[in-house]
C-alpha cells in the first residue's frame, strides 16, 4: 500500500498551474468558497496543529496515480485532503451533483468513516477541539506543553483562524471557551467541556461528530443517548451507529417496535459507518460469522425473529435487502450483498434513475466490502462507466479511483 503522505514525482508545471479552477476542472467538480480559499490561498502549505496536520498538495491529487488515494479500500466518492501521517484522512465526499458537501474522517485500519462537518473548516475545528470534549475520544491529542497547542487553541494558527471564519460566526466565541478550558480542572473542566459540546451542536459545527462523542460520554443515560442518536440519524441517515444507538435506546426504554425499525434502518447502512471499534452498543452477542460481517443490526433482527416485511419505516428495496441478510448465513453476507446491489444498480439504470444506480454500485463494494481485492477493480470500472453514462457528478473521481487501482495493483484490476 502506498504511503499515506504524498511523495515525489510531481509535475512542476502542473504544481505551478494548480489553482482552484484547474483543480475543479480536473475532477469535474463545483467547489465551495472554503475549498477555493483552501487551494488559492495556499492554506494547504501550512503544517496543521491537530492530529490531522499533513495537507495534500492539490497538484499531487492530479498525478497519475495519486498517491493519497487508496483505491478499493477508500470509497470511490472520497477525495483525501488532510492526513495524520498514520494512514488516516480527512476526505471530501463528492455528491452526485459534483459538489463536495461533506467532510469525513476515514480510518484506514478497517475503512470506517464518520462525518466531521459540511465544510472543511468544521472538520479542522473538530480535530482541534475534540480532545476537550466529553467522552473517551482522545485519539492523538496534542499535549498541553506542545508548542503548537497555544497557537492552535487561541486561533493564531492559519488553519484555525480560517476555519473559525468559515465555519460559523459563533466559532470565535467557542475558540475562547476552548482556550479557557485548558486552565481548568475538576468539576469546572467537566462543565466547560459540556459547554463546548453544547456550543458546537448549537452552532452546527461538526454536529454529528460531537453527538457521537456525547453518546460515548453517557453510556447509561438511555433517554439522552436516544436524543443524540436521533438527531444524528435525522441529520445523516446513512450512519449505522446512529440508528443502532437509537434502536438500543428504544429497546432499553421498552419500545421494541421502534427498536426493530431503527435496527432495520441501521442494517441498510454501510458496515463502515457503524464505528464498531469505538462504540458498539452493549447487550448483543454475535456469533463468529456475524461478528466478522459486522452487521450488528442484522444480528439483533435475527435473534428477535423480526418479520422485516412488516416493518413500515423502510422502503420496499430496503425490506428485500434486510430480509435477504436475515435469511442468509452470515458467512455469505458479503457476496450476497455484492450481488444484490449489482442487480439493484441495473434495475435503477433501466428505470431511469442514474443517481440511484451509481449509489447501488457503490454499495456493491462498500456496504460490507467484497473479496478478493481484485473485485474492486471491476466495480470501479463499472462505476466510472455508469457515472459517466448517466451524467453523475462523481464520474471523474470514480474514474481516477479506477485508474489508481489498475496502476497500483497491476494484474488484479
Amino acid at each position: 500500500m502506498a504511503d499515506s503522505v504524498p511523495s515525489g514525482g510531481f509535475n512542476d508545471s502542473r504544481r505551478a498551474a494548480c489553482d482552484a479552477s484547474g483543480f475543479a476542472r480536473h475532477f469535474g467538480l463545483t467547489l465551495s468558497s472554503d475549498l477555493i480559499d483552501w487551494i488559492d490561498q495556499a492554506l494547504w502549505r501550512h503544517t496543521g496543529c491537530g492530529e490531522f496536520h499533513e495537507a495534500v498538495d492539490p497538484a499531487s491529487l492530479m498525478d497519475d496515480p495519486a498517491d493519497a488515494i487508496w483505491p478499493g479500500l477508500m470509497p470511490p466518492d472520497f477525495l483525501p485532503l488532510i492526513g495524520n501521517g498514520r494512514g488516516d484522512w480527512i476526505c471530501g465526499r463528492v455528491s452526485a451533483a459534483g459538489t463536495v458537501d461533506r467532510f469525513v474522517h476515514w480510518y484506514h485500519g478497517g475503512g470506517d468513516w464518520i462525518p466531521w462537518g459540511n465544510h472543511l473548516g468544521e472538520a479542522v475545528l473538530f480535530d482541534v477541539w475534540c480532545p476537550l470534549l466529553p467522552g473517551p475520544g482522545r485519539r492523538h491529542a496534542i499535549e498541553p506543553d506542545d508548542p503548537r497547542a497555544g497557537a492552535c487553541l487561541s486561533g493564531d494558527h492559519p488553519w484555525v483562524r480560517w476555519a473559525a471564519d468559515t465555519a460559523h460566526p459563533g466559532a470565535r466565541e467557542l475558540m475562547q471557551h476552548a482556550l479557557a478550558q485548558t486552565s481548568l480542572s475538576g468539576n469546572e473542566k467537566v462543565t466547560a467541556s459540556l459547554g463546548l459540546a453544547d456550543g458546537m451542536i448549537r452552532h452546527g459545527i461538526a454536529e454529528v461528530a460531537v453527538r457521537c462523542e456525547m453518546i460515548q460520554n453517557h453510556r447509561d443515560d438511555w433517554p439522552l443517548i436516544g436524543k443524540h442518536a436521533s438527531a444524528a440519524a435525522q441529520t445523516d441517515p446513512d450512519l449505522a451507529w446512529a440508528w443502532e444507538w437509537l434502536a438500543m435506546s428504544h429497546d432499553r426504554l421498552g419500545q421494541p417496535a421502534s427498536a426493530a425499525n431503527c435496527f432495520a434502518k441501521a442494517a441498510c447502512c454501510s458496515a463502515f459507518t457503524d464505528q464498531a471499534v469505538r462504540m458498539r452498543p452493549p447487550g448483543i452477542e454475535l456469533g463468529d460469522a456475524e461478528n466478522q460481517a459486522v452487521k450488528l443490526s442484522v444480528a439483533w433482527l435475527r435473534q428477535q425473529h423480526v418479520r422485516v416485511d412488516e416493518l413500515a419505516e423502510i422502503s420496499s428495496i430496503q425490506q428485500r435487502y434486510v430480509s435477504m441478510l436475515v435469511q442468509t448465513d452470515p458467512s455469505h453476507w458479503q457476496q450476497s450483498a455484492h450481488d444484490f446491489w449489482l442487480e439493484a444498480a441495473e434495475g435503477s439504470e433501466k428505470g431511469g434513475n442514474g443517481t440511484e444506480a451509481v449509489n447501488c454500485l457503490i454499495r456493491s463494494g462498500w456496504d460490507l466490502g467484497i473479496q478478493p481485492l481484485s473485485v474492486y477493480g471491476d466495480v470501479l470500472n463499472r462505476l466510472a462507466e455508469m457515472a459517466d453514462r448517466v451524467g453523475d457528478g462523481r464520474a471523474r473521481l470514480c474514474q481516477i479511483h479506477a485508474d489508481c487501482f489498475r496502476q497500483r495493483y497491476q494484474g488484479l484490476g
